[in-house]
């Protein structure tokens, strides 16, 4: 089943839940807790507030999302109606696909740099703003040195870079990924072909952050098919989701990266799988400044769409 279009609506407000956010990633290096918890109500906007980070808007007022963007290593957006978005494995395959994605768009648009043939083919996920999820062969080149001009690495390409040097030479990151092995057991593979290589690179001059749009989503379909796991997933204590496969392994992400998740405020399951996350919410009325995005919201509607006024 393809996945669910992210549909990109005309943004407003939140800066104030932009510049916490960026207060969270500054605050990572030296903080005992690896990630924010953005919390709100059905229809509170988790999901319009992860699109505006993936894709930010152009205008003078989304200059806090377009910094942050340019810290966003990789994003995932959970959706009910794509079962793809809700696998452990695809979680994974995507994350991979992005930072190649990351690293051969730096290559391309590198004047200083050109591309040698293909030493190296893995099959990962190739993902888009629509967030349609497809099983692809993706290469990695090697990057071929043609003018003593230095490119100065972005904190997000640099890891990238690093990683995918790692991808390319470690036989142990290449079986992790391999698709009988990935859809088996995606918690050793996300260790082994992600986190663990992480932890090995240099870090990065700039925190990074991880995002993952609607990680209760999995949750509620799991409950309804509790009756129908296999076995083996049962036994070996397998994650069956995104958020159980997040929760178990936090603990490893490299104190440079973030973990940046959006749930239902409802969700005590997800409250009690990421204990000691910062919350930030969306929708607590007793807060002045979300009256203030709703003003502010309402004004902005009237101001730009005339047919709200007559």
């Amino acid at each position: 089943m393809d996945a669910p279009v992210i549909e990109k609506k005309r943004f407003f407000c939140r800066e104030w839940a932009f510049m916490k956010l960026s207060h969270c990633l500054e605050q990572r290096p030296a903080s005992k807790t690896c990630g924010t918890l953005i919390v709100g109500g059905p229809g509170s906007g988790k999901t319009a507030f992860c699109a505006e980070l993936a894709w930010p808007s152009n205008n003078a007022s989304a200059r806090h999302q377009r910094s942050l963007n340019r810290r966003l290593l990789a994003r995932h957006f959970c959706q009910t109606r794509s079962e793809a978005s809700l696998s452990p494995a695809q979680f994974v395959r995507s994350l991979v696909a992005q930072l190649l994605q990351t690293s051969s768009e730096r290559i391309r648009h590198s004047s200083s740099i050109s591309s040698s043939p293909t030493i190296f083919t893995t099959e990962v996920t190739n993902i888009t703003m629509s967030e349609t999820i497809t099983t692809t062969t993706m290469t990695v080149t090697t990057p071929v040195t043609t003018s003593s001009t230095t490119t100065v690495l972005s904190s997000k390409e640099a890891v990238a870079e690093a990683y995918v040097e790692k991808l390319k030479t470690d036989p142990e990151i290449q079986a992790a990924l391999q698709p009988k092995v990935l859809d088996r057991d995606p918690d050793d593979a996300l260790k082994k072909a992600l986190l663990f290589p992480l932890l090995e690179i240099e870090p990065p001059k700039n925190s990074l952050f991880l995002l993952v749009d609607s990680i209760d989503e999995g949750q509620t379909l799991n409950s309804l098919q509790t009756g129908t796991r296999d076995s083996r997933r049962e036994n070996d204590h397998v994650s069956r989701t995104i958020a159980e496969l997040l929760a178990n392994h936090h603990h490893l992400f490299p104190q440079w990266l973030l973990l940046v998740c959006t749930a239902r405020r409802q969700s005590k399951t997800i409250s009690r799988m990421f204990t000691g996350f910062r919350k930030i919410s969306l929708d607590d009325l007793r807060k002045s400044q979300i009256i203030r995005d709703i003003q502010q919201y309402i004004l902005a509607r009237l101001d730009q769409e005339d047919a709200l006024r007559y």
